[in-house]
């Protein structure tokens, strides 16, 4: 069976398969030859047409009986003002640029972006659908009106009641829907035809008011006066009634009613606009076709309006629906109108709605509207989104005309004050671009417009103006996440450009209370370092977040187009990796350059980096001796690339990178590596190095909780700090890493405040001390601090000497090496060979029973010939099991003295003692205002010459810097770390205390004070005190004093935290907290210290075995010893394996770890032993945690101000 002919047409004409053109391509030479339209045919016949709506001859005498001419005139003006208004801007966008097909909605779109010009263009959409209904149904009025079987006044042959009405208007509507599948070229032709016939019915209604005598209307009962001044003044002022003729309330009509019901009579405004695919040239079309058109029909709708009023008393207004019809010159004119705008208003609500929505489809806005972007082969004419228009509006046939109309106003007015809004902001943006060839216009103009269009939309209905709203911003909220990026450029990026420029100007981050992490990730590999790109995007509390990349070249220009494939890779990484970071490259010969040239260019303004995080570096990959060549490329990978994901809330697996075929170069050497470190302290950035983060298991919501093996979050702010005494005992000086320790706690606080990370892990704050005693203290003090500082996590307190920590008891106690670490990673430091020496002989020499601490004066080898009773008659002598003779001390004496010249030669390993918070005293100290004393024993110690600044980067953990008020003649450990001085060295006390809480003085204590030694001094008060080494060095010296070599670090302390201070009044440095000068824990005040020599306490002691055996086995006082061998004295190498050990048996369910990182010495960096010395410390802390950020810092970021 044949299709029938117009099936067939459609068939030929359109194919499925092809798409339509998208709306920025060129035409081409076969769509050029389609025919276009000028400014007549194309905006002002559809314009003239659209606005002069069929509502006026159905509601204008309903409206002006109720509001009368005056209100009416008012309504009418108001109405256009806000319609010439939007032509200024729609003439003003139109003239700078090219505008292509969807009218409205592609002016918007590309000039607010696709969120606004799709949820507009949808709405709009909507709205032109809806008038389309509201001509078809009221072209049904006059219709039955004319020609019902019941009521009809020309004849009564058509059957009437509601089905038979949606009969009548599915009918029409299916005669529009064909004349739209016919093509824009038919509707052409019908427009001038129906331009000609609504012309003359409209202007016969002042004709019949000039010529229409007064005669009696006995259908209504009324007279018909004809033009009168008496009638005139009757319909001069409002008159609201209830049940008039065209009325579908139930109470008295109001203005905001009214207003609903005239406003769509002018609102076709963009019926032209609509039609920009099809006009020759779109700029100079509908400005000028627009205007025109709206000064025609405001001419005609006034003459009609005055006529109305001066002719036609107001009762019959009220009773007559189709008052012009009855009395006008001839009714079929009337008619012919009515038929003419309904019909034509119909097809181009029909084919100006389906052009929008291919238009939006063209666009990708939605991709589920992606079908209807189809249109015929010839002329791309939207088939399938007339089709469905044709179903939308059908669906608007069963409403009333009024509630029609008012749904039509909310929807263009809405459309007027979007277009008005991109008008105004591309005005008042200063794009240098935006110069329209229509001048009539100015930002003024286009705010007017759209506070017009606001005031009037909540004036008509507010509840459709709400719901109007909200559907728009659901579109676009929509839109905004479901679209894919399009490159158009919308006045958002300008206006954002000149509010950054503007605010970026006044940013200043001159006070800690706004203090946010502004990081820059350094990423080598995104593949590898892809859990960590997302754990610092967690991190970065809305601040800024820069991923941060340095190629190598040797050739810049050569380089620079493959340069910007990779840039432009790193920008599509950036966007499917769905975190909001900037990406800054540098492209250098060398890469401890390019990360130098990353800090310094990344950020503008206010918004600069202030912590740098590093990858660790793999010394495994160095250990196996790479080739300078060597590179791995992902494509030639053989492995398995895990699978990545990049959302928290659903599963999203990326198979690959945009980087992935970026060649990774992987030849970074660890001094260069060790030298990007040193440059970011120097640079006075907070600095952290992450490790292991391949392992992190993110909080994605989608993994089932049964799945889960991590559930915390462990922060260790762990101590670095130095006090040392004054030489008369009276006080010293505390030197703390508060920023450190508080930069820990406020990385967990803001991570905490992560919905995912709050969701699935818990925060914990971790602390230890070495004594059990301390464990309460130590609890009250770091919950004190945490209440401070509105932190929220469960604290947990540890303590190194419980018995629990195996490394800890081998070293310090001596116990059995149980699990094989200790020989595995001290076996090959001398310091601990020697150390092992010299306890074996201590212990033969029953000094001191297996598993006790050992007594630094012990270590010194003192006090051992001050009585032949020092060993029990049970001892065992040195090395052959027979008992301890008075012969034999001076042999243990001369051992230990041979042992502290040997292990001078351990100092220069890596045994570095500088940050300690054992109560130094100055015994083995003497000062001198000259060089030292000579010594041969000692010949490889000189004066300390070195210079602060070269000492170390921390000014926060030396106590010396910008902020400190510690005087630079005043040495820490950190200053004096390079000098080949084997003792601690002292401190001068500051005068005053330390603003910054980096320097604290301690309080001066009676209880406190050295027994009188041997100590010389020789200084005056003018004379900066110098440090002099004396020349009864030891042993104990040897471990607890030596000399920081370049492969040394900061070791830690085991002490507890000072109380925290609350500061009345923020400091110079805005500081309101930090550590009180006066919290010195017991174990650092009130307790003996220990001196050598004859009147060392410990000495006079060890005339009685029952003397000692108290002490030893009282485990609190020889704890609470400083001068006993304890976590404080060990080398950094020590130090961190005891804290692996801790660290290893509390991580089981820790999915990341924060902790302080130790900075390298200045100048690491020049030897590649030391360097490697460096990196391998930290990779022994770290071994077999879980994944853990090091965290250096350089500035305050907590306060207590509000």
């Amino acid at each position: 069976m044949a299709l029938p002919p117009f099936w067939q047409r459609i068939r030929a004409s359109f194919s499925p398969f092809r798409s339509a053109r998208h709306v920025n391509d060129q035409p081409t030479e076969k769509e050029q030859t389609v025919p276009k339209m000028g400014t007549f045919s194309g905006v002002f016949i559809p314009t003239t047409l659209n606005v002069l709506s069929i509502l006026m001859f159905l509601r204008f005498g309903f409206i002006l009986g109720q509001v009368g001419v005056i209100a009416m005139i008012g309504i009418l003006v108001i109405s256009y003002v806000i319609d010439l208004l939007t032509v200024l801007s729609i003439s003003a966008i139109s003239t700078n640029g090219t505008v292509r097909g969807g009218g409205a909605y592609y002016m918007i779109s590309r000039s607010l972006g696709p969120e606004f010009g799709g949820s507009i263009g949808i709405v709009f959409y909507i709205g032109q659908v809806l008038n389309t209904g509201l001509n078809v149904v009221g072209f049904v009025e006059p219709i039955l009106s004319n020609f019902g079987n019941e009521y009809g006044i020309t004849s009564r042959f058509l059957p009437e009641g509601r089905w038979f009405e949606f009969l009548y208007a599915t009918a029409l509507l299916l005669l529009c829907t064909g004349a739209c599948l016919l093509g824009s070229t038919a509707f052409t032709k019908v427009g001038y035809v129906l331009f000609v016939v609504l012309g003359l019915s409209t202007l016969s209604v002042p004709l019949s008011t000039l010529f229409v005598k007064e005669h009696y209307v006995t259908e209504f009962d009324t007279l018909y006066s004809g033009l009168s001044l008496a009638t005139l003044k009757n319909n001069t002022l409002p008159m609201f009634t209830a049940g008039a003729a065209g009325s579908e309330i139930s109470g008295r009509e109001n203005f905001q009613d009214i207003f609903g019901i005239f406003f769509p009579a002018t609102a076709g405004i963009f019926a032209g606009a609509s039609m920009s695919g099809d006009l020759k040239t779109p700029g100079k079309s509908i400005p000028k076709g627009t205007l025109y058109g709206l000064l025609m029909t405001f001419s005609f709708y006034a003459i009609v309006i005055v006529s109305m009023a001066a002719s036609i008393p107001r009762q019959l207004l009220y009773t007559d629906i189709q008052v012009l019809q009855t009395v006008n010159l001839s009714k079929y004119v009337i008619i012919l109108g009515e038929m003419s705008t309904a019909l034509f208003s119909s097809i181009v609500g029909i084919l100006g709605a389906a052009k929008v929505l291919q238009a939006i489809a063209r666009d990708d806005i939605l991709p589920q509207l992606g079908f209807f972007k189809y249109g015929t082969k010839k002329a791309h004419e939207p088939i399938f989104a007339i089709i469905v228009t044709y179903l939308l509006c059908q669906i608007t046939l069963f409403f009333p005309i009024n509630t029609i109309a008012s749904l039509v106003t909310q929807a263009f007015l809405i459309t007027f004050i979007v277009t008005n809004i991109a008008c105004f902001l591309l005005k008042i943006g200063s794009a240098p671009n935006f110069r329209p060839s229509f001048h009539f216009f100015n930002s003024v103009t286009a705010l007017a417009g759209s506070l017009a269009g606001i005031a009037t939309m909540f004036f008509v209905d507010g509840i459709y103006a709400t719901i109007i709203i909200a559907i728009m911003v659901g579109l676009f909220i929509i839109i905004h996440y479901v679209t894919p990026p399009k490159s158009w450029g919308d006045v958002s990026q300008s206006l954002i450009y000149h509010q950054v420029r503007k605010y970026l100007l006044r940013l200043r981050q001159d006070h800690v209370k706004f203090w946010r992490p502004q990081i820059l990730l350094f990423v080598n590999d995104p593949r590898e370092s892809w859990n960590l790109i997302h754990f610092c995007n967690s991190l970065k509390k809305g601040a800024l977040y820069i991923l941060g990349h340095v190629v190598v070249v040797d050739n810049f220009q050569d380089s620079l187009v493959e340069m910007n494939k990779i840039q432009s890779m790193w920008l599509k990484l950036r966007d499917i990796s769905k975190v909001k970071a900037f990406v800054q490259m540098a492209a250098v010969p060398d890469i401890v350059w390019g990360a130098r040239n990353v800090v310094l260019q990344a950020g503008l303004g206010g918004m600069k980096p202030n912590i740098a995080i590093l990858g660790s570096f793999n010394l495994e990959r160095h250990r196996q001796n790479f080739s300078e060549n060597n590179q791995v490329t992902h494509p030639g990978n053989e492995t398995a690339k895990p699978l990545l994901h990049n959302s928290f809330t659903h599963k999203s697996n990326l198979e690959s990178l945009p980087t992935d075929s970026v060649t990774v170069d992987h030849n970074m050497s660890v001094t260069q590596y060790v030298n990007v470190i040193e440059d970011l302290l120097a640079m006075q950035i907070n600095v952290a190095i992450a490790r292991g983060f391949d392992r992190l298991q993110l909080p994605y919501s989608w993994i089932p909780a049964s799945s889960r093996e991590k559930k915390y979050v462990d922060l260790w702010p762990i101590q670095m700090a130095a006090q040392i005494s004054e030489p008369n005992g009276d006080g010293g000086v505390l030197s703390t890493n508060f920023d450190t320790y508080t930069l820990i706690l406020q990385l967990g606080a803001i991570l905490r405040t992560v919905p995912a990370w709050k969701k699935f892990y818990q925060t914990r704050v971790v602390v230890f001390v070495e004594y059990k005693e301390d464990v309460e203290e130590e609890r009250g003090r770091v919950q004190t601090l945490l209440d401070n500082l509105r932190i929220e996590a469960e604290l947990c307190v540890y303590c190194l000497s419980d018995g629990t920590v195996a490394t800890y008891e081998t070293i310090i106690h001596g116990a059995d090496d149980v699990t094989g670490k200790v020989a595995e990673i001290l076996g090959g430091e001398q310091w601990w060979s020697e150390l092992q020496e010299v306890r074996s002989v201590i212990e033969n020499a029953g000094l001191v029973e297996r598993g006790k601490p050992i007594s630094i004066s012990l270590l010194n080898g003192d006090g051992t010939t001050e009585s032949r009773s020092m060993a029990s008659p049970g001892s065992t002598a040195i090395g052959n099991n027979a008992a301890t003779t008075k012969s034999d001390l001076p042999e243990l004496k001369r051992f230990l003295r041979k042992r502290r010249q040997t292990l001078t030669q351990a100092q220069k390993i890596g045994m570095s003692f500088t940050m300690q918070t054992s109560h130094v005293v100055d015994t083995d100290v003497e000062y001198a205002t000259n060089s030292f004393e000579d010594d041969d024993d000692d010949e490889d110690y000189v004066q300390d010459q070195s210079d602060p600044n070269e000492a170390g980067y921390s000014t926060e953990d030396t106590g010396v810097g910008s902020g400190s008020s510690v005087s630079k003649e005043v040495l820490s450990p950190v200053n004096t770390s390079q000098s080949k001085s084997s003792s601690s060295t002292l401190f001068q006390s500051s005068s005053k205390d330390d603003q910054t809480g980096s320097v604290i003085d301690v309080e001066r204590n009676a209880n406190t004070r050295v027994p009188a030694t041997n100590t010389a001094y020789s200084h005056s008060a003018s004379t900066p005190l110098k440090p002099k080494i004396a020349r009864n060095f030891s042993l104990a010296n040897s471990i607890t004093s030596a000399t920081r070599s370049r492969r040394a670090m900061p070791n830690f302390s085991s002490q507890t935290m000072p109380h925290s201070e609350v500061l009345d009044v923020e400091d110079e440095d805005h500081k309101t907290i930090r550590f009180a000068s006066h919290s010195q824990s017991a174990t650092a005040i009130n307790m003996p210290v220990l001196t050598s020599g004859h009147n060392n306490p410990l000495v006079s002691s060890l005339t009685g075995n029952s003397h000692l055996n108290r002490t030893l086995s009282n485990f609190t006082e020889p704890y609470r010893d400083e001068r006993y061998l304890s976590f404080n004295d060990l080398p950094a190498r020590a130090q961190h394996l005891i804290l692996n050990d801790l660290m290893t048996s509390i991580s089981d369910d820790t999915a990341v770890m924060l902790a302080t990182l130790p900075a390298p010495m200045a100048n690491t960096y020049q030897s590649e032993e030391d360097s490697i010395a460096y990196l391998e410390e930290l990779e022994l802390w770290c071994r077999d945690l879980p994944p853990v950020l090091l965290v250096h810092s350089k500035s305050v970021t907590v306060t207590m101000a509000l």
